[in-house]
């Protein structure tokens, strides 16, 4: 299986730690895997011996960029991947293998109650 690690949306935030890890672990790994990063990442890869990886700088966001949307999508069927996986989402690509989008909200994973409810302006839910 031929695994394409989508982190081309990543350009800010605690995001790019994850990504760089993540990235990092598949190779370390020898996942068989095409890596599309941001420039951000791939600045950040370069600190690591991450040579003979498939890794493709994408220097523009899919956010707002149809052209970009299109490369990512392009590079995965030339790449002839099985599967995407979005590190975080969304992806703004329509892939046509299968694809997972990660997500990273810690009010779903690490929340409680009372965190929850001091986010509302001095409401009180307790």
């Amino acid at each position: 299986m031929k695994l394409f690690v989508n982190a081309s949306n990543l350009v800010i935030g605690g995001g790019i730690q994850v990504g760089v890890w993540f990235i990092r672990t598949c190779i370390e790994k020898q996942v068989n895997a095409v890596f599309a990063v941001s420039s951000v990442i791939y600045k950040e890869l370069q600190k690591y011996d991450v040579s003979g990886a498939n890794i493709h700088e994408i220097p523009i966001s899919p956010a707002r960029n149809k052209i970009a949307r299109k490369s990512i999508s392009d590079l995965a069927d030339v790449q002839a991947v099985d599967a995407v996986f979005t590190v975080f989402g969304p992806a703004y690509v329509k892939f046509r293998q299968p694809h997972i989008t990660g997500f990273a909200d810690g009010w779903l994973s690490h929340s409680n109650w009372q965190s929850f409810a001091s986010t509302f302006s001095g409401k009180s839910f307790a």
